[in-house]
């Protein structure tokens, strides 16, 4: 009775340690890798879109301003003109 359980003790012991030791060193290798795929690629992503935005907001601000400064500035002009030629 007493040899028999022994061995059994033994067999246990022996298999847990074996598991632990294995799930634990491929849980790293898979997280370093992981870390350094992601940070390259959201660098990337990133300055393309903020380039982009950038320049269509300025130019079509700029086109609007121009034609509504031109159609004031002859407005004014004809009706200065018109007045003088009356006197």
């Amino acid at each position: 009775m007493n040899g028999k359980k022994k061995k059994k003790k033994k067999k246990k012991k022996k298999k847990k340690k074996k598991k632990k030791k294995k799930k634990k060193k491929k849980k790293k290798k898979k997280k370093n890798k992981k870390k350094k795929k992601k940070k390259k690629k959201k660098k990337k992503k990133k300055k393309k879109k903020k380039k982009k935005k950038k320049k269509k907001k300025k130019r079509k601000k700029n086109k609007k301003k121009k034609k509504k400064n031109k159609i004031k500035k002859k407005k004014k002009k004809k009706k200065k003109r018109k007045k003088k030629k009356r006197l």
